[in-house]
This record gives C-alpha cells, sequence and structure tokens, in this order.
C-alpha cells in the first residue's frame, strides 16, 4: 500500500466536506467551506505523475454557491457533477467546450476547463448534505437538514417525490445497486428504506443507533454492489463505536464493524467485489449458483467474492475492511487532524481518496495482493442476476410521481372496462346507442365526493369520470340537407346510458332506473345543437 497527502488538494484553507472520484477516472473533486467546488486533474496523483505532460493540477473552480459544499458526487456516466450546499440548492455542472474563466480580482489564472451550471434544483428549506445518483443516472436522491428526501428527475430538473418519514435531520441516502430502492439515515436514529416504485416506506428500522453518542454533521451510509448489503454509520456497541450492516429484505443487522473510538461518520463500499484467487468465468459462474448473503457458498474458499468496504470516523481514523475477514485489512491513523468526513473509491477499485475537516485530503493505493482480484463488469452482472433476475432495465419502470401511479391504475380500469363492454355488446338486443352527459356527470360526482372524504387523490373522481365518457357510445343522430344544400344535425337526446342498457332487458326496467328527461330539457337540448351549421 502507498499512502500519500497531496498538499496541493486545499480550499483556501478552509474545511473539505466532501471528495468524489469521475467514473472516467481522469478527474476527482472536492467541495469546501470556501463555497466552491474544484476539479483536479487525476494525472497529478502520484502513481500517475509521470503521465501528466502539461503539469496542471487543478483544472476548474466552481463558484456558484453562495454556501458551503457539503456535497460532490459525479454522475456514472461521467458528464454531470452535482453539488448541495447549505445555500439550499443543488447545482449541476458539465463541461462545455473551451477555456474556462476566473473569479475578477481573486488573482487566480483562468481555468483549464469551461465547467457551467446545466442545472439547477431548489426544493429544500435547509442545508442539502448528501447526494445520490440512480444506477442509471436518471434520478439523484437528495438529503437535507430540513428532514426530508428529495427526488429529482433529471431529463428536467423536476423533483417528482418529496419523502418524508423522518423526525430529524437526514444526513445521508444511498441508491439500491438494483434500482428498487433507498436508504437514507437520520439525527432521528433510524434507517428508512423506500420502495423507488412508488416512493412509499418500505421499512424503518431502529434499535441499532439508540445508544449512539455525541453528533455528526453526516451519517453516509453505503449499499454494497451486490445490493444484499447496507453499511450505516454511528452506532454504538458498548465499549465502541460501530458500523452496523443491515441485510436486504429482513433489514436487520446481521452483524457490525467495530473499533473506532468515536462516532463513524462515513461507509463506502468499492464499485466491485473481490476473490483471493483469479478464476476463470465458468468457475465464476458456479460460484454465483451457490452466493449468498455477498459470498459463495460453493467452490473453494479462496474463489469465494467478497465486498471490500473502507470506513471513515470523527477519531480521524480510516479502517478497509473486507466481508470475508472479521478484523479490518487496513487501518490509517495520523494522517489528519480532524474527522474523516468523505471517501471516494478509483475507477479501477485500488485506490480509495478521503478527506477531513482539517482541510486535507488522503490517498491509499493498493494493490491486487491487498485487495484481492476485481471481479470483472460481467461476473458482477452474473452475481446479481443469479440471485435477483434480470435487473437490465429496473430503472426504466420507475414512477416519476405518485401521480403517475393513479393514472396507470385508471387507463388499466379503462382498458378493462372496454374489453368487457365489448364482449357484452354482441350478445344483446339493439337498441339506442345514446348518451346524456349530464346523467354521467351527475353520477360519478357522488364519486368524487367519496374520494375526498376516503383521503383519495382528486384525480380519482376525474379519472371515473373520463372512464364513464370513454365506454360510452357515440351519440346517434339524424342528418337532412336543406334547400341551400347546407347540412343539419339533429342528435337524439335519450337518458340512457350504454353500461345499463347491457344489464337491463327492455324498455321498461329503463323506466324504472332512470327518470325520463322532461320535455322542456330535451326542447332545451334540441335547440342548442339546432344552430350548429356544418
Amino acid at each position: 500500500m502507498i499512502a500519500e497527502k497531496p498538499i496541493w488538494v486545499r480550499h483556501e484553507g478552509m474545511q473539505i466536506f466532501s471528495i468524489d472520484v469521475q467514473p472516467g477516472g481522469l478527474r476527482f473533486a472536492t467541495g469546501g467551506g470556501d463555497h466552491k467546488v474544484r476539479i483536479w486533474n487525476m494525472k497529478s496523483i502520484g502513481r500517475n505523475l509521470e503521465n501528466n505532460e502539461s503539469g496542471q493540477r487543478l483544472l476548474a473552480t466552481l463558484r456558484d454557491h453562495f454556501g458551503s459544499v457539503n456535497c460532490v458526487r459525479w454522475a456514472k456516466h461521467g458528464r454531470y457533477i452535482a453539488s448541495g450546499s447549505d445555500d439550499q440548492a443543488i447545482l449541476v455542472h458539465e463541461r462545455k467546450p473551451g477555456s474556462g474563466t476566473t473569479e475578477f480580482g481573486s488573482g487566480e489564472p483562468p481555468d483549464i476547463e469551461n465547467w457551467k451550471v446545466a442545472m439547477t434544483l431548489r426544493g429544500h428549506t435547509a442545508d442539502v448534505v448528501d447526494l445520490n445518483w440512480s444506477p442509471d443516472d436518471s434520478i439523484l436522491a437528495s438529503g437535507s437538514l430540513d428532514n426530508t428526501i428529495h427526488i429529482w428527475n433529471m431529463s428536467n430538473g423536476i423533483c417528482t417525490a418529496v419523502l418524508r418519514g423522518h423526525s430529524s435531520l437526514v444526513k445521508g441516502v444511498t441508491w439500491d445497486p438494483i434500482g428498487s430502492f433507498i436508504a437514507s439515515q437520520s439525527d432521528d436514529k433510524t434507517v428508512i428504506i423506500w420502495r423507488t416504485s412508488d416512493w412509499s416506506l418500505a421499512h424503518r428500522t431502529d434499535g441499532h443507533w439508540t445508544k449512539s453518542l455525541g453528533s455528526t454533521f453526516f451519517r453516509r451510509l453505503g449499499w454494497s454492489p451486490c445490493g444484499h448489503f447496507i453499511t450505516t454509520t454511528h452506532g454504538f456497541q458498548k465499549p465502541r463505536h460501530s458500523a452496523p450492516v443491515l441485510e436486504r429484505g429482513e433489514w436487520a443487522a446481521t452483524f457490525d464493524f467495530l473499533g473506532h473510538n468515536a462516532p463513524i461518520i462515513v461507509v463506502k463500499f468499492n464499485h466491485s467485489m473481490f476473490r483471493r484467487n483469479l478464476t476463470s468465468s465458468q468457475e465464476a459462474k458456479v460460484a454465483a449458483i451457490g452466493w449468498s448473503n455477498g459470498a459463495s457458498k460453493i467452490g473453494g474458499k479462496e474463489s469465494q467474492p467478497y465486498n471490500v468496504i473502507a470506513i471513515g470516523s470523527q477519531d480521524r481514523t480510516i479502517t478497509v475492511w473486507t466481508t470475508a475477514s472479521p478484523r479490518p485489512l487496513f487501518v490509517a491513523k495520523h494522517f489528519f487532524t480532524q474527522s474523516v468526513v468523505d471517501l471516494a473509491w478509483s475507477p479501477d477499485g485500488y485506490s480509495l481518496f478521503a478527506c477531513s475537516l482539517d482541510g486535507t485530503a488522503a490517498t491509499f493505493h493498493f494493490d491486487v495482493k491487498e485487495l484481492g482480484y476485481k471481479l470483472s463488469d460481467a461476473e458482477l452482472d452474473e452475481l446479481k442476476r443469479s440471485r435477483y433476475g434480470d435487473v437490465r432495465g429496473r430503472q426504466a419502470n420507475l414512477a416519476e410521481s405518485p401521480a403517475q401511479l393513479l393514472l396507470e391504475a385508471a387507463s388499466v380500469k379503462q382498458t378493462t372496462g372496454k374489453k368487457v363492454a365489448a364482449d357484452v355488446q354482441p350478445n344483446k338486443m339493439p337498441a339506442k346507442s345514446s348518451v346524456n352527459l349530464g346523467v354521467i356527470t351527475k353520477a360519478s360526482e357522488p364519486q368524487a365526493d367519496d374520494g375526498k372524504k376516503s383521503g383519495g387523490a382528486a384525480g380519482d373522481g376525474l379519472n371515473k369520470v373520463a372512464t364513464s365518457g370513454r365506454i360510452s357510445s357515440p351519440v346517434k343522430q339524424r342528418e337532412y340537407r336543406r334547400a341551400d344544400g347546407r347540412k343539419r344535425i339533429i342528435p337524439e337526446a335519450v337518458g340512457v346510458p350504454v353500461q345499463q342498457e347491457n344489464i337491463t332487458s327492455g324498455p321498461q326496467s329503463q323506466a324504472s332506473d332512470f327518470p325520463p328527461v322532461s320535455s322542456g330539457n330535451k326542447r332545451i337540448i334540441m335547440e342548442w345543437f339546432l344552430a350548429m351549421v356544418v
């Protein structure tokens, strides 16, 4: 392992709250107390120094926030970088052609790269402290000190859902790599699992953090790449602080990472899984069949895949663990003088980046002998597929909002109603296929009122009206030509809905169920339609 402290990574002597590595591995970003996001050249880091022909370290400084930048997160495609701040806003930057500018009077050289705000997301009423992109980058989740999680549609920048379940500050959010859930952790000492299908609360877990001591500004929990584990922060098992690990499905703590002397602030899973020995693709498939809880039960011990996780604490230390060992693989002490608040893994999985409130950053480079052999993307996909089925396109089926779910449900009812009407219609005697729109509207009004009383959305009543209108047949009408050649259309007003015709057997039963249309009403309807000249 090689450790490095790049002293040139700084925010004008202010605290560094967040760090993240671009998925392509060309850049990494930091956010700090100077209200800025800084984008750095990865080639300036130790092992890549010989490849940095330009010698440029700082590529761009983004100065669009008006408060401390608490979180920076790259989208998985690498084109966007999102940042959350004390100014209650989330900014999404993207790179534009050409070189950048500089702040007037700062004395700094112009930016090498040109990064501009592509989207501004406003809706939180307090500091935004954590961000996480969905597996396909279509949605961004944000956690805030206003006790809520906001869900943002990144195609248009609209907030599609606000998740209100915590009774105190939300300090961490993480996305399920399968795309079915997100998890959030709060100062109310609970972790909530939310469904992404309708943004409802799936499970609330408590008890593991009731004895936790002290307070931290972040509680950055993490989800394992296999999708089976959530490692949380700020746990406590006397006499040590811990990181409780929840297992998917039961959402109960199965074990803890123990050993830190102060509250744990951040956990970060490696993007991939590892194994001790390099195996063939066929052996990987065999291992996947018996895979359980993130590891295989079939095959030799050396071929079992395992997760690698880094933990940062208020005790100023970093530990690196594997799920294959009860002891930490690596402990980093004396690198920082204040709390470790954020961690990030490089795309190749063998470098760890960390930042601290002391305003510095550090990098740790591991080799294969220490972490093991990284599983390929195909092998990791096979592991997930063996447990969860085909997860490709899972994210594309997410509803944008609860209202969309109501509309989809109404659409299904309409389709079902049309099929029923089509099956019944050929078997009945011919009848007048006219409809009185006033009767349908009045009949549906009590349904809308009932929906409001029962707490349903106002859209339900409207959907029911639309359903009745669509099932009904077109109005029957008489046409004739005037002497001057113009055509008149005269509809026949008979107040019998088609649905009732399908159920009743004749004119007598129609008269008993529906009152006849009065001559006065019929005259008004006829006069209105006679005024129409085509």
